[in-house]
């Protein structure tokens, strides 16, 4: 028979409702776990460190966690709630706030930064970020807010925007040079100092490399500079840095690599700090030799004294057509050479004996005129640009003659071919170059168009014994002479040249604002006689000597002693007046001022006239002899003495 069909096994049989006991069952299960989300909600709500708040559509405050409400400075809910919010905005940010705000409830989010003052007064900065809260039918019912305190970190960014503020402004107010390059020393940044030291705009110099700033014979050894500053992060070197116009100064370069890998350079221009350095340094040496020249002054002028004098009077005893006159004359010139020595070593070491007076610069020129194209020749001309109006000037009138004589002849040799010597004064109206004078110095300036000269031998040519020239055409004090006369009146002299393009000597010399001094540059050469009575002190045998028989050659009584004793023992066995007391100033046991005074002491009236062998400076700072006394230093001629001694006798 064939099986009858059932819905059995086919459809599941019908459900059954739950019993009152399971339903019960359910809805406890559900009111647990909403309350363990609560509670987990709550912690969660409670522990943020952000304050958590929702506002409801009027504004006002519903919920705030514990961090927010100490961010408002507030000790419980109670204090801020159903409050308006922005009450606690500063005022210019409540606008913003409220325009957040009504976005918000429009559906968008937002987030906001403003200021508040909490409940206790303090300050702060926060951002918040809200969204709408929304019920069951999708309804804005308020906003949930998200803020955070940003005060700290707005102050760190103020303080950064300030030191950057700051740096910009220490880097363009920097008086040194400052240039930023990247990695493959290209400029990415300059200031305003390092713009005016290379004399080009700042648009000139971004994207320059530093190798185009340097002097090309300079630039091998960059590599290895910068290789030297990836190991030691800062490194100082010195380069000859080139400007706009072609010139170079000297340049001291501290570099360092900044955390980013670009490099960071100061620079300052220490061409004036080389200068000075290089002024102490020849200063230096010239002490050095004014010691050794000063060591041998007194017995060798001693030598010369006797050897000349010794000459004069040999001469002058000596028929004109004899034929041992020559060779007196040949002694007399070699012992002229010989005291011209002296004094050029004397003068460059700064230790001759000077006679300052109040003069006009210009007027000193002037008289050289026609010796100064005579020391040049006709193939080179001479051009004088003197100022009008020139300040006067303290010193040596003979001494500045010799310093502007030997720069003439020192350009004349430069220029073998002919050009153009030019000398020039004027009032420095501006800055000078360093070691240069106080105040408003009178400027000398000495220019030709000659050869020129290397750096090395400009730095070297204020030296003693220094020369350029060939062997026997030159002993290499010339210029050396005129440094120390310079320095000795209390100035300052360098030098510009380069090769094939000249040479310049520039002179300060201290401006004085007092009158000229009495007397003409030039003097009369004549003899001087007399028949008063002369008390010589000398303890060298041979000057003393010498000096009796220069004296009585030309008329005068002379009383001759060895040594200070010696001369007051006859002054006080002699009755005759004696009319001048001619002393050597270094002696034994007593020293010529210490006699003089004694004399004087003895016999008012008589007149005294000192002599020495050593410099005017040396006695000065030991107090051997003042400034009002009168000397005639040794080698002295026949001629010198004579005059001397009369001119003091006739004051």
């Amino acid at each position: 028979m064939p099986r009858q069909s059932t819905d059995e096994g086919r459809h599941p049989p019908a459900q059954q409702s739950p019993s009152p006991t399971d339903a019960a069952a359910e809805r406890a299960f559900d009111e647990l776990a909403l309350a363990e989300r609560e509670r987990l909600l709550r912690a969660i709500f409670e522990a943020e460190p952000e304050c958590v708040k929702v506002l409801g559509v009027d504004g006002s405050l519903r919920m705030m966690n514990p961090a927010g409400l100490r961010m408002v400075e507030a000790d419980s809910f109670e204090d801020v709630s159903g409050r308006p919010v922005y009450l606690l905005i500063a005022e210019e940010h409540r606008a913003a706030f409220r325009a957040l705000t009504k976005r918000v409830f429009g559906g968008d989010t937002g987030t906001l930064e403003f200021r508040i003052t909490g409940l206790k007064g303090t300050p702060r900065w926060l951002e918040t970020h809200m969204v709408p809260l929304r019920d069951a039918r999708g309804a804005v019912t308020g906003t949930l807010g998200i803020t955070r305190d940003i005060t700290n970190r707005l102050l760190a960014d103020a303080a950064l925007r300030e030191s950057e503020r700051n740096f910009r402004m220490l880097f363009e107010q920097a008086t040194e040079g400052i240039f930023v390059c990247d990695d493959e020393l290209r400029l990415l940044d300059v200031n305003p100092a390092g713009c005016q030291m290379t004399g080009r705009a700042r648009e000139e110099l971004l994207g320059l490399g530093v190798s185009d700033l340097i002097d090309p014979e300079e630039r091998s050894r960059l590599p290895q500079e910068v290789g030297r500053l990836a190991s030691a992060q800062v490194i100082t070197s010195e380069w000859r840095v080139m400007r706009r116009d072609g010139s170079r100064f000297l340049a001291e370069v501290t570099g360092t690599r900044l955390p980013d890998g670009r490099f960071q350079a100061f620079v300052r221009d220490i061409t004036e700090r080389t200068a000075l350095q290089a002024q102490v340094l020849q200063a230096q040496k010239m002490e050095g030799i004014g010691r050794l020249a000063g060591g041998i002054a007194h017995d060798f002028n001693n030598l010369l004294t006797v050897i000349n004098g010794a000459a004069d009077l040999a001469i002058a005893s000596v028929h004109a057509a004899s034929p041992v006159r020559s060779d007196l004359e040949q002694i007399r010139l070699a012992g002229e050479r010989a005291a011209a020595l002296t004094r050029q070593l004397l003068a460059m070491s700064r230790q001759q004996i000077l006679q300052p007076a109040v003069i006009a610069l210009n007027a000193v020129i002037r008289g050289m005129e026609g010796m100064l194209r005579r020391v040049i020749g006709e193939d080179v001309a001479l051009v004088l640009s003197l100022a009008d109006g020139l300040g006067h000037v303290r010193a040596d009138p003979r001494q500045l003659e010799q310093v502007v004589l030997n720069l003439a002849a020192n350009a004349r040799d430069a220029m073998p071919n002919g050009g153009t010597l030019t000398i020039e004064t004027r009032d420095a109206d501006g800055a000078t170059a360093a070691g240069s004078p106080p105040g408003r110095p009178v400027m000398l300036t000495v220019r030709d168009t000659g050869v020129g000269m290397d750096d090395a031998a400009r730095k070297r040519v204020f030296e003693p014994f220094f020369t350029t020239k060939e062997v026997g055409k030159g002993t290499g004090l010339g210029l050396s002479t005129v440094y120390g006369i310079v320095k000795q009146s209390g100035g300052s002299v360098w030098v510009d040249s380069r090769p094939h393009g000249g040479t310049t000597f520039t002179i300060a010399l201290p401006r004085v604002d007092e009158r000229l001094g009495p007397g003409a540059l030039a003097e009369v050469v004549t003899d001087a006689r007399g028949i008063e009575t002369i008390l010589v002190v000398e303890d060298e045998y041979a000057v003393r000597t010498l000096t009796r028989r220069i004296l009585e050659s030309a008329g005068y009584r002379v009383v001759a002693a060895g040594s200070g004793a010696e001369a007051l023992e006859l002054l006080g066995r002699m009755d005759n007046p004696i009319h001048l007391l001619l002393t050597d100033v270094v002696m034994p046991g007593m020293n010529g001022r210490e006699l003089a005074d004694r004399v004087v002491g003895l016999r008012p009236d008589i007149k005294v006239l000192y002599t020495t062998g050593y410099t005017s400076d040396a006695l000065l700072r030991r107090g051997v002899l003042d400034a009002t006394s009168i000397v005639v230093t040794k080698p002295f001629t026949a001629l010198e003495l004579r005059r001397k001694i009369r001119d003091l006798l006739d004051a």
